[in-house]
């Protein structure tokens, strides 16, 4: 335990710094950091794993991004903010933020885990971020925990004003990963249109080499590919092991 805590929190200063986030109890911040796979190999170290923060750091994440949603786009539908809020809070987004903040090279893994990656898997990274999360607000209340997400998220939610669409290109992320592990190119089906014609809702079905891999609903065909390619992705990095 001494080495743990020695070595360790150095390193968490350094995750501090990337945070822009100073812990009061850094212990927080320890097991935001400690994946199961960790603790189930070492239970002597008496550390507790990551799941009960990412558990709370989701919800405080999708109440915070709710909130400041309904305050950059008041004038919004409930379907259009919902759609906001799903690209916002999306598997990928929430990846490549964590890659940001290099979330992975911080984490203590069983050698399991290490062995096949864990510090680059997508859901490892998720729910690292989202225990961080929980962990700043559990450390200092909702504000700075607030803070800290509207920090984290400025430049999507600016670009989400700005421009109104979907912040990441699904369908060209999907397109550019089968190509380079060597799989045959997408095909999409329409499954369903349905609705008025000021309000139509279109159903799109993704299949790769026959397989069918997500479907996707969306107020226009482009945004049903995207939802069913940002599936197909997910599932497939998944599979893969893949960042």
């Amino acid at each position: 335990m001494e080495f743990i805590s020695e070595h360790h929190d150095r390193r968490l200063g350094e995750l501090e710094t990337n945070l822009g986030y100073t812990f009061r109890d850094r212990r927080l911040l320890r097991q935001a950091v400690t994946h199961k796979s960790f603790t189930n190999e070492n239970p002597s170290l008496n550390l507790r794993h990551n799941e009960a923060l990412e558990f709370l750091g989701d919800s405080v994440l999708n109440f915070t991004i709710s909130t400041r949603l309904y305050e950059l786009f008041a004038g919004s539908t409930e379907g259009e903010l919902s759609r906001f809020r799903s690209v916002l809070v999306s598997g990928q987004h929430l990846v490549e933020l964590a890659r940001t903040l290099d979330l992975g090279g911080f984490l203590l893994l069983g050698r399991g885990e290490q062995k096949t990656g864990g510090e680059a898997k997508p859901n490892i990274l998720i729910d690292t971020l989202e225990a961080v999360i929980g962990a700043i607000y559990l450390d200092s209340g909702i504000r700075p925990a607030r803070a800290f997400v509207h920090r984290i998220f400025s430049g999507s939610l600016r670009r989400l004003k700005r421009h109104g669409f979907l912040l990441v290109d699904y369908k060209t992320q999907l397109q550019e990963y089968l190509a380079d592990t060597g799989r045959v190119p997408p095909r999409y089906v329409k499954v369903s249109e349905e609705g008025p014609d000021h309000d139509k809702v279109f159903s799109m079905r993704i299949e790769v080499g026959g397989e069918i891999l997500g479907e996707g609903r969306g107020h226009s065909k482009k945004e049903a590919q995207q939802a069913a390619a940002r599936q197909a992705l997910e599932i497939l990095q998944g599979r893969d092991g893949d960042n």
